[in-house]
């Protein structure tokens, strides 16, 4: 589950994961995180309709 997300051009989604002071995501996160592309999207249910999640950013904040 990401914190975030944002909606590309596109109509597909970035999935914007928050991590806070030393907080980093583990080998499961990063694993399937590094998975998700274009050519290997994740899916989500958004609002009763299903998102098409193409990219992963992660943002550290203090």
């Amino acid at each position: 589950m990401y914190d975030g997300l944002a909606k590309k051009p596109d109509g597909t989604y970035v999935g914007i994961e928050i991590k806070s002071g030393t907080a980093s995501r583990n080998a499961e996160q990063r694993a399937f995180d590094g998975a998700v592309s274009p050519n290997n999207p994740a899916t989500a249910t958004l609002n009763g309709r299903i998102i098409t999640i193409t990219e992963v950013i992660e943002q550290k904040v203090p």
